[in-house]
């Protein structure tokens, strides 16, 4: 075991703007992916592709307009914070400043940050495999049904969502990805789950999905599942939804899939969704033409 590392030592003036810029990272965290990876921000933000960690930095920023003081110079000396704006003083934490705080409270040490980072190059390596036929079946189908956040997502808590998303699977999605020919003509849910519920029974062995799909396959826990889309973001979400297209449909590439592909995801959430969720937030315009680029973004270019 590798001995702790010290943080510095910083008097409560300095540590309170510290834990503020944390305080507020933290909250920006929250807000984009639900909860934190064993209570980090570190890890967390392991997990979070460049572009969307730089995006919740500055998101996370705070201002000191007209403010002249020694500690926040000091801090940025240190390297924990760092200016994103000389003229408005315009701040942000930095890893260094969030190491301060996370292993001052005990939420992480050198020891577990290793391990993440060993897991974390076999999670790369998980991410070039390609998906098995039940795993884009999931990946379609939450897609299909914009499941884009916790309050849309596949909740089988709800006492007839299961029995609702196997008729929508078995009758709308399945067929589809046959007629794509994205899984077999004797591919079904019904042959290996036993006396479990088809849906239950899929859902909780997609044990690696999150990991195939850089974490956009979200399963927060309380059997709840749905696609971290970034919803802040028009196109980063295009890009987030044309990857996971790429993942289900791999080379499949021509004008007619584009054209029937458009179809069906435009017109599929109008059709089912009132069946499985009270949330028709991503049932909208908007949302139609973010779906539709990203589509031309897979299958042309």
């Amino acid at each position: 075991m590798i001995n702790q590392p010290s943080f510095m030592p910083l008097d409560p003036i300095m540590m309170s703007y510290l834990t503020s810029h944390y305080e507020k990272l933290v909250s920006t965290l929250l807000n984009s992916r639900g909860k934190l990876i064993k209570g980090s921000a570190i890890l967390t933000l392991m997990k979070i592709n460049s572009n969307n960690s730089l995006k919740i930095f500055t998101d996370s920023s705070i201002k000191y307009p007209n403010l002249f003081n020694n500690r926040l110079d000091t801090l940025e000396t240190l390297g924990l914070i760092r200016k994103t704006d000389a003229v408005n003083l315009e701040y942000i934490i930095t890893f260094l400043g969030l190491w301060q705080i996370e292993s001052s409270k005990n939420i992480i040490d050198i020891n577990l940050l290793l391990e993440e980072i060993q897991s974390e190059k076999i999670r790369t390596s998980l991410i070039n495999q390609p998906l098995n036929e039940k795993e884009k079946l999931i990946i379609f189908s939450l897609l299909s049904l914009r499941s884009f956040s916790i309050s849309s997502s596949m909740d089988l808590n709800v006492e007839t969502n299961p029995d609702n998303w196997l008729s929508i699977l078995n009758n709308v999605i399945i067929p589809k990805l046959k007629f794509y020919k994205v899984v077999a003509k004797d591919f079904s849910l019904l042959s290996d789950s036993g006396n479990e519920h088809p849906i239950r029974f899929i859902m909780r062995r997609a044990n690696n999905l999150s990991t195939k799909t850089d974490g956009l396959f979200s399963s927060p826990g309380n059997s709840q599942y749905f696609l971290a889309i970034d919803i802040l973001d028009k196109k980063n979400a295009s890009n987030q939804i044309s990857f996971l297209l790429r993942k289900v449909f791999a080379m499949k590439k021509s004008y007619e899939l584009n054209e029937e592909l458009k179809d069906f995801l435009c017109s599929t959430p109008y059709n089912e969704s009132l069946h499985v969720t009270q949330s028709f937030e991503f049932i909208q315009y908007e949302w139609d033409s973010i779906i539709r680029e990203a589509v031309d973004q897979f299958t042309l270019l």
